[in-house]
């Protein structure tokens, strides 16, 4: 299976200051796919002899378009302490090799959490022993790629305190490219589980629920041809709902994609 090749064209000193050197290393990337890819980031690594010099990474620096070499330019900065190191390098035996690593990452799917309600029966809510309660995310998976994104079964958990209350598993899927899928996961929360926490009352009385969400959707993509398997969306989200208006105060919400070929 053929895949984007990269090599160093050019390495030109872009400038000179007190906190080092500046480097401009021009890539070009052939990309031997008739559509072009999406690259959200870049990460660099040079090393010299073996020993790593610096890394850094380029967020979002374009795509790298079909059946042509797209040229790059990533810009480095050495400290001056390695530019002394590597002089003594050249003057010992007037010979010095560089590597220059390079990784491409594609545009990952994006899951939002866009909305929570809790329910009691059908009414307000009332947390009490025994009732009732049930939780509706509104979740959306944005693919960026072309490609379609297929998932399996979907897994939603629901923690109060650190104590998990509720879980619920959601049909599989899939996101067509460069399109947003949106699904409604309802998540039934055991409240004997609820009172297990000391701070229940305290929050009741308050007006304020503090609840943590962990979502996961496990699947797999493709950039054209080059199919990456094992790809799992994961989100952990921590929302504040006000229990008298029924409505998300503030959240925040952390994402994490892992993509193996």
């Amino acid at each position: 299976m053929p895949k984007p090749e990269a090599n160093i064209e050019d390495f030109d000193l872009k400038g000179v200051n007190k906190e080092g050197v500046t480097y401009s290393a021009k890539v070009g990337v052939m990309n031997p796919y008739s559509q072009s890819i999406p690259i959200c980031e870049i990460t660099y690594l040079l090393k010299c002899d073996g020993r790593e010099i610096l890394s850094g990474t380029i967020a979002d620096p374009g795509s790298i378009r079909g059946k042509e070499t797209t040229m790059l330019e990533v810009p480095m900065k050495v400290p001056h302490s390695i530019i002394v190191s590597l002089a003594r390098d050249i003057f010992r035996d007037w010979d010095i090799d560089y590597e220059l690593q390079l990784v491409f990452k594609v545009k990952d799917p994006i899951m939002t959490l866009n909305k929570i309600s809790l329910t009691n029966n059908g009414s307000n809510l009332a947390i009490q022993p025994g009732s009732n309660i049930s939780m509706t995310a509104d979740v959306s998976v944005k693919n960026l790629n072309r490609d379609t994104f297929r998932f399996s079964n979907t897994t939603t958990s629901i923690y109060y305190k650190g104590i998990m209350v509720g879980e619920a598993h959601g049909p599989p899927g899939r996101a067509r490219g460069r399109h947003t899928l949106r699904m409604n996961i309802t998540v039934e929360i055991i409240t004997e589980r609820m009172f297990k926490a000391s701070s229940l009352a305290r929050d009741l009385s308050s007006g304020m629920l503090i609840m943590d969400t962990y979502s996961r959707v496990p699947g797999r993509t493709k950039v054209l041809i080059i199919d990456f398997k094992n790809v799992v969306v994961e989100m952990n989200c921590t929302v504040s709902f006000n229990i008298s208006s029924l409505e998300i105060q503030g959240q925040s919400c952390k994402r994490h994609v892992e993509l193996k070929f």
